[in-house]
Formats: C-alpha cells, structure tokens, sequence
C-alpha cells in the first residue's frame, strides 16, 4: 500500500488547474519483468512522476507517451518487448527477456479511479479490484456480481482469476478486464521501547508497515524516539485488553525482561497473532519455555510454529541496525511464504507464474 499512498499524497498535492496528470500501471506481464502487474507511476505534465513501472528503465518513454496522454486525454496499452533483440528503440539493452503491458490514462480532478484508492487505503482489507476497459481504453470500475458473460473462455479466465484472487488482464470480444489484488498492510506490534527497538520500526515505517509500540515503562516510550508509530504505555498486565492484533499481525517481543517478555507471550498466544519474535539468545528462548511448561502451558507443533526465537535471519547481524535487517527481513519472508534464501538458490522465476501461459501473478504479501 505504500506505493498507493504516496500517489495519492502526489494527486493530492497536484494543482489541476495549473497541469495535468496521468496514471501508468502494470497490467500484465509475460516472462521477466522487474515490476508485477499492478505497479503505478503517477506522472505530472512537468515531468515529475511517483512510483515506478520498473526498475527506472522503462521511465523514461512511459514518461514521453504519457505526455500525449495528457495532451489528447486518451487512454494507451503500451507493449514492451525487453528481449536483448527488441528494445533498441528504447535507447538500452535490457535483455529482461519479457513482455510487459502498461495502461496510461489521464487524470483529472476527483478522479474516480483515485479516489477508490483512497478507500481501498482507508478500509485496508483484502480486496479484488476489478476495472473493465472499453473500446477506447477509458476505465470503468465494476464489481464481481457485474461480471456476467455467456462467453465460456472468457467465464473460466475470470472465474480463475477471482478463485485465485491474483492479478491479471483478460481481454476478450473486445472487452478488457484488469483483476488486482489489494492487502492489508502488515500490521508490526512492538513490545519493548529500548535503543535497539528504533531502527526496526524506522526500517519498518520504510516500507510502509503499521507500526506500533508499547512498554510499561514511561521512559521508553518517547514518542521523539518512534517517529511515525503509535506509541503506547501499557502496563503487561493490560496488553491483550490495550492492544489489538490480527492474522496479519507480527509481534516483536524485545524488552530485554525474561519476566515481562514471558507475560506478554503468554497474552499474545490467546490472539492469532501468527509471528510472534523474541530478542535474546536460545537459551533465554529455552529458560522461557520451561517457565511456560511449569505454568501448564503447553507448546503444540503449531503454537510453535507461530514463535521465532531467537528472532531474525541468520545474517551475521551484530548491530542495533543489522539486527532490525535481519528481523525485519525474516518477518516478510514469513508473511510473503518465502524460505528465504539467496536468489542465486531459489529454483524457478522470482515471481508467481502461469505454468502454461508463462503471465507473472502479483505475489501475495500474506501467504502463510
């Protein structure tokens, strides 16, 4: 969501009386692309743009044909070809080796489109986002129950698409459909308000997460220190009456108080909190499992698998701030479904894709 919401802080910010704008997006993508389908750049007529179509190579014509976008109020399907053979006439030599399709459209003042988004930000739930395109481009949002067609092909392809809530483009009779997915925003719970606490919720407010901190004790929870983050002192006794969570929750336990960090385990075991991290070496991890074990408390197979003690990746991580790296990294690692080894190792493409068709998928940020 954090590419969505600095758009809208752009569009926001866009004097339309004085320039116009137009919104390029990723709609479908076959074999290797830097971005997935649903990658936005907004982009100004003065050259300014937010987001990004791909890795910065693409920019820069996306930029030019959006120019006459803007100044014919016509919507374009670009189609780019970033094999080594094909693409000289952007000026490089991507050799990418995919095909990737970017709808512009212009952008007016209370753009319905940017406005959906808006909501889609407010409401920050699972949703599937469904635009049909006309003849002329131009798109109109539509919902599921709208999607009603006698056409077999076309039924199963979307019908495929909604079963596996991805994104994709459908075009068929003349009709174009864009599916995107939206998720929720990782929701991280701090539970500790020490030195090492703030570069991970400074890297996490980087990437956009819901932050949120708390400690019993006043002094660790300066609000000076956590920029950004919701800061709240709260006694442990009180945390799962003071602090919500949900299935796209991580928790972070580092308080650096076996006592304390036991008590608040304890609390966010009764809730699906599905991560749930603990600072220290194994063997405090160990001292606080026999202590949960003496209070009856028993670590299933699958309670065990919700707790990463010690927290993180195994990095080489010896500073404040190479541990938040490796913390957060394990963190997303998790919710992405990931095993998290080094790309050079991973087998198959980077991205989701179509076995037969070779069309990448938007991977999903929760898939635990």
């Amino acid at each position: 969501m954090i590419e969505l919401k600095r758009i809208l802080e752009a569009y926001d910010q866009t004097d339309f009386k004085k320039t116009k704008a137009a919104l390029a997006t990723v709609i479908k993508v076959e074999g290797s692309s830097y971005r997935s389908p649903g990658a936005k750049m907004y982009i100004l007529q003065n050259g300014l743009w937010e987001g990004s179509v791909s890795g910065g190579c693409l920019e820069g014509d996306v930029l030019k044909k959006a120019r006459q976008v803007m100044d014919e109020e016509k919507p374009v399907i670009l189609t780019y070809d970033t094999s080594e053979e094909s693409n000289h006439e952007l000026g490089i030599n991507l050799g990418c080796n995919g095909i990737i399709h970017i709808h512009i459209q212009p952008i007016r003042s209370q753009s319905k489109i940017i406005e959906y988004f808006r909501k889609l930000i407010s409401i920050d739930q699972n949703h599937l986002l469904i635009t049909e395109l006309d003849d002329s481009l131009n798109v109109s949002l539509i919902d599921e129950k709208d999607l009603v067609t006698t056409n077999e092909p076309l039924s199963n392809s979307i019908d495929k698409l909604l079963l596996k809530q991805s994104s994709g483009w459908i075009k068929e009779d003349n009709k174009h459909f864009f599916f995107e997915r939206f998720e929720p925003t990782l929701d991280l719970l701090v539970i500790g308000g020490g030195g090492d606490a703030q570069p991970v919720v400074k890297l996490a407010n980087q990437l956009g997460w819901n932050v949120r901190l708390t400690d019993e004790c006043i002094a660790h929870v300066f609000p000076k220190n956590f920029p950004n983050t919701q800061v709240i002192q709260c006694d442990r006794k009180y945390i799962g009456q003071e602090v919500t969570t949900s299935d796209h929750t991580a928790a972070v336990l580092m308080t650096h108080n076996l006592d304390y960090d036991r008590d608040a385990l304890i609390d966010l075991l009764a809730t699906k909190t599905p991560y749930i991290g603990i600072v220290g070496p194994r063997k405090r991890w160990n001292k606080i499992q026999a202590q949960l074990e003496d209070r009856g408390i028993s670590l299933t197979p699958d309670i065990l698998k919700r707790i990463h003690a010690p927290v993180g990746l195994d990095i080489g991580a010896e500073t404040r701030e190479e541990i938040a790296l490796s913390i957060i990294s394990e963190i997303k690692a998790f919710f992405s479904g990931r095993k998290a080894i080094s790309l050079k190792q991973r087998k198959g493409s980077i991205h989701q894709k179509d076995p037969i068709t070779g069309e990448v998928h938007k991977t999903p940020q929760f898939n635990i």
